[in-house]
């Protein structure tokens, strides 16, 4: 069960949000929640993945609970361009065309192929689409986050992984062997 003021958060995200043609999907242990994967923790703040552009645009609809601006950030293996909002005691991380990387192995989180294999979900009355487990299965693979991607390979032994479109990441992203060979070890 999630806290009441939490789905209150996606509620005013929602409304803001209409009609302001913004690609943006739900990500994180909030998505992950709601596709239904076993996580050992309540979600706590809400994640928000869009491209460049719908970053900046966030911004400025949310203007009056930024806590940081958006702008492009760069760590040892994220970029985007970032920023945090606080809502109703919420934090709120928005992420415009993300990037995570190991080694020479990149993944790009490109919204013109998320939002058409994003699973919309209904909450409290407003349609909200979540970032695609397998996005989320390659993110967390290349930032070694093992906890994560078990949960997620747990949830995709038995609900189907869709084949097809990991192989577009795959192709797309050009993935070596050694990350191909782990995810075809479950599928």
């Amino acid at each position: 069960m999630l806290e009441p003021k939490l789905v209150d958060v996606i509620e005013i995200i929602c409304k803001r949000l209409r009609g302001k043609d913004i690609r943006w999907v739900v990500d994180g242990s909030l998505a992950l929640f709601f596709h239904g994967v076993k996580i050992p923790s309540r979600p706590q703040d809400i994640d928000l993945n869009t491209d460049e552009m719908g970053a900046y645009r966030i911004n400025e609809v949310l203007k009056e609970y930024e806590i940081r601006a958006v702008k492009w950030k760069k760590t040892e293996h994220i970029a985007s361009h970032f920023g945090v909002f606080m809502i109703n005691d919420i934090r709120v991380e928005v992420m415009g065309d993300l990037r995570i990387w190991n080694d020479d192995v990149s993944h790009h989180c490109d919204m013109k192929y998320i939002i058409k294999k994003a699973k919309t979900v209904n909450i409290k009355g407003q349609l909200v689409r979540l970032m695609p487990l397998e996005e989320s299965l390659i993110g967390y693979m290349l930032l070694e986050r093992n906890r994560r991607v078990d949960e997620i390979k747990d949830y995709l032994m038995i609900h189907r992984a869709n084949q097809s479109y990991l192989q577009e990441i795959i192709k797309r992203d050009k993935l070596p062997s050694s990350i191909v060979s782990k995810i075809n070890l479950f599928l």
